[in-house]
């Protein structure tokens, strides 16, 4: 995809065409961002924003099903959120669901509504991100956007296990089965929801299986925008497990931190380091092993 996203630019650059230069800082954002590329991904996804024009909106629906200034803005939220940046992730996902309202499109809105749910289940905002999927599921179902109903129903399974419902696991498990038949492509969107929705109930094993299948699927695919928050949840069940498994979570959460500064995912390398000097202290207060 990025082979392609680059020579689109190529091309896109010659025809001295601002919408189509727009589309491919679109592709090539949109693209480094699943890499887990986020600095590059942010540089494209700012420079598509900037070149637009009002003007151009009905040409991109025309030509493209969606508006390119409203789906730049809906990633650029979850990029600046996997660089550390919260506030400026709540302010882009506010200023692209208001954009999206006035430009009266619904398949526009309806993704901007669906990067709105997600972000704000990794802000860890479940009555926001509960709202936003039950409105997202409304305009979902009334134009038949399955793709977007499935992203309202990871963000409502999510909030409901986050406030103690194990049925909200079934749901997002309900979403993982649609996916894989929708858009497989992006099944590691669903499957970290339900890894930390898993933790987050103490379901521990089945967290560990979650994890270790979302890895697998991001290794195939070259989908490593999840991987460092997919370690920390695993240094997190490992040490919720009935028998802690103290020393494999402070490896996890060494590889997590590791990447997340690789990847320049500072909030991700925050919340490892913390992470990890939790399961050191764990490490060091353990009684000594008996091996004889």
């Amino acid at each position: 995809a990025l082979d392609m996203a680059t020579q689109l630019m190529r091309m896109a650059a010659a025809s001295n065409d601002p919408v189509q230069v727009q589309q491919a800082h679109f592709a090539i954002g949109n693209t480094r961002f699943w890499r887990g590329e986020f600095a590059d991904a942010k540089l494209h996804l700012e420079a598509a924003i900037g070149l637009h024009r009002p003007s151009f909106h009905a040409r991109h629906i025309t030509d493209f099903g969606e508006d390119v200034r409203i789906t730049a803005g809906a990633y650029l939220s979850w990029v600046h959120d996997f660089l550390g940046q919260p506030e400026q992730a709540a302010t882009a996902s506010a200023e692209t669901v208001a954009l999206a309202r006035r430009a009266r499109h619904p398949f526009s809105l309806a993704y901007a509504l669906t990067f709105a749910a997600l972000l704000n289940c990794r802000l860890r905002q479940p009555d926001r991100a509960l709202l936003l999927a039950e409105e997202t599921r409304r305009l979902a179902e009334s134009h038949g956007f399955h793709l977007w109903q499935i992203g309202a129903g990871v963000a409502a399974g999510w909030a409901r296990a986050q406030q103690g419902d194990v049925g909200g696991v079934a749901e997002i498990r309900r979403c993982i089965a649609e996916t894989r038949s929708a858009m497989g492509g992006v099944s590691l969107v669903v499957l970290a929801p339900l890894a930390d929705a898993l933790v987050g109930l103490r379901l521990s094993e089945e967290a560990l299986a979650t994890i270790d299948e979302a890895l697998q699927i991001g290794e195939a695919l070259g989908d490593h925008h999840e991987d460092a928050e997919l370690l920390c949840l695993r240094g997190d069940a490992l040490l919720a497990l009935p028998t802690a498994k103290t020393a494999a979570a402070v490896a996890a959460f060494n590889e997590a931190l590791a990447l997340a500064d690789v990847q320049q995912a500072r909030g991700l390398e925050s919340r490892a380091r913390q992470s990890l000097a939790v399961a050191r202290r764990c490490l060091a207060e353990s009684p000594p092993v008996d091996v004889r």
